[in-house]
């Protein structure tokens, strides 16, 4: 619950970021639901991978507001692309806006490194600081959402985007996180699922 004035509201966490994942969604009708794409594929990594039911809450909130610090159209449209221009503005400008709030610091972390390559293991740093491992997994939720074209069921698309994926392994990707794409990619239901929520659907 979050107190106002010294009122109790009825307004969850869980409602709470969800409205703001919406706020910022509703930047252009390119994103469509972009963030919460983002983290329906997150979760569904994260199982696969068995992370812990804490790392499953703190990724989950930072999925659904990764892109939080895109304040202008623009800067929200170039990161759609798999090659995002300039991407660690908006992600150091996320970490800002949220790291002073406690409910939102752990995943303020993750969203500050969610742009950041794997690098073949470098990219366990960033400018002298470590960066989330949870941060590498956005990263490879984000680029495989960029992946899914509107012209055609995304279930179609699977073997396309994983190829892509595949071809930035170890480059741009942790490969550990994409043998758990690989082992979702071949689940009917997630394709479906993904279909259902691009279409403004829910995830839950």
């Amino acid at each position: 619950m979050i107190r106002l004035k010294g009122k109790l509201t009825v307004i969850s966490f869980l409602e709470l970021t969800l409205e703001l994942s919406k706020a910022t969604d509703l930047v252009s009708p390119e994103l469509n639901n972009h963030q919460r794409l983002v983290a329906f594929i997150t979760y569904n990594l994260g199982e696969e991978l068995n992370l812990t039911r804490k790392q499953q809450n703190n990724l989950s909130v930072a999925a659904i507001l990764h892109d939080i610090g895109g304040l202008s159209m623009q800067e929200r449209l170039d990161v759609l692309k798999f090659d995002a221009l300039n991407p660690h503005k908006h992600a150091k400008i996320g970490w800002m806006l949220l790291k002073d709030y406690r409910e939102f610091a752990e995943a303020a972390k993750i969203i500050k490194f969610h742009h950041v390559d794997w690098d073949y293991g470098r990219g366990i740093k960033k400018d002298g600081e470590d960066v989330p491992l949870e941060s590498h997994l956005v990263h490879l939720a984000d680029r495989i959402a960029t992946l899914i074209s509107n012209k055609e069921k995304p279930f179609n698309q699977a073997e396309r985007i994983y190829a892509r994926i595949e071809d930035a392994s170890g480059k741009k990707f942790n490969p550990e996180f994409i043998k758990a794409f690989k082992h979702i990619k071949d689940k009917e239901y997630f394709w479906f699922d993904l279909e259902s929520i691009s279409s403004g659907g829910n995830y839950d």
